[in-house]
């Protein structure tokens, strides 16, 4: 794949990709944001403020705005963070090749947007007509559950 892909501008390591090998996933890339946000999840917003981090649904939005419209409200309720996997937008097709080739990079993103927010509960959306994306989503769901990072949110699918 070429370097100037624009799928490289939304996978975080387009050379690799790993499908629903949890295994895998943290052996060579993942864990160590989500080792990070377990330990200092004060330094989460900061960071992403800092990295100039924009949302993926198309508007180009300041994700740590939206972070802390949701960190500044009350936890006395639970907290929903929604990943929409839909993929309605004419013409791209991010979200089938992220749900499909980097599944645990999306799960960890999500867990490591709930640590930072006090979310304590994930849904994900995967258009059922992706079967792909739908079935790697399901696999590594499923594998996240038996690690000890579960325990830090509570989550569907």
């Amino acid at each position: 794949m070429s370097q100037n892909s624009p799928l490289n501008q939304v996978l975080l390591h387009p050379d690799r990709r790993f499908g629903a090998d949890l295994d895998a996933w943290l052996i060579d890339v993942g864990g160590d944001g989500l080792d990070n946000a377990i330990t200092n999840p004060e330094l989460i917003i900061p960071t992403i403020r800092d990295a100039k981090l924009l949302g993926l649904g198309g508007s180009g939005f300041p994700a740590h705005i939206k972070w802390e419209f949701v960190a500044n409200e009350s936890n006395d309720q639970d907290k929903y963070l929604i990943c929409n996997g839909n993929e309605d937008e004419p013409g791209t097709f991010k979200d089938r090749v992220l749900l499909q080739e980097t599944p645990h990079q999306v799960i960890e993103g999500a867990m490591i947007t709930a640590l930072a927010t006090g979310i304590n509960q994930i849904v994900f959306y995967i258009n059922p007509h992706l079967t792909g994306s739908l079935e790697a989503m399901k696999e590594a769901v499923n594998q996240w559950d038996e690690t000890q990072y579960i325990n830090q949110i509570s989550k569907i699918l």
